[in-house]
């Protein structure tokens, strides 16, 4: 009885290791030109309720490919709805000249409802949980070499 408590204490043990060590790596969603991203952003507070719009910065990949050196490497999102409670929907579409890359969110700006217009509040990285997304882009463009100037 004694080994059987000791191995199961092994196997609980192992499980909950490898269960942690798979939310640790979790991979970033992938998404493709078109594609429409939607990230949900809930708020506390006794303002939260105010919250009438809002827009996420993701930050560029370090080192583009070649082929789309001239692609955007910098997503700002701009369409925002509030959801149920004191959730917010931010969305942007994934255009096709977006360079390939891992982009980690760098801020999130929150707009209040107050007296005849909106308050602002911006929040950068480490004041909400840090997350990922990787676009993969197969399209790309070569710059093209002058072939000859002709002054008449």
């Amino acid at each position: 009885m004694k080994i059987y408590k000791g191995t199961i204490a092994v196997l609980s043990i192992a499980v909950l290791f490898l269960l942690l060590s798979n939310g640790a790596n979790a991979q970033a969603p992938v998404y493709r030109p078109n594609d429409i991203v939607k990230i949900s952003v809930s708020f506390e507070g006794p303002d939260a309720g105010k919250i009438n719009g809002g827009r996420m910065y993701w930050e560029a990949p370090k080192n583009p490919d070649p082929k789309q050196s001239t692609f955007s490497t910098n997503i700002t999102s701009t369409i925002s709805s509030r959801k149920d409670g004191n959730v917010l929907e931010i969305s942007f579409v994934i255009p096709q000249s977006q360079a390939s890359g891992e982009y980690k969110l760098g801020e999130i700006d929150l707009y209040i409802s107050f007296a005849n217009g909106s308050i602002p509040f911006i929040y950068s990285a480490g004041e909400f949980p840090a997350k990922t997304i990787r676009i993969e882009n197969t399209l790309g463009v070569t710059k093209p070499k002058i072939k000859d100037v002709t002054v008449p």
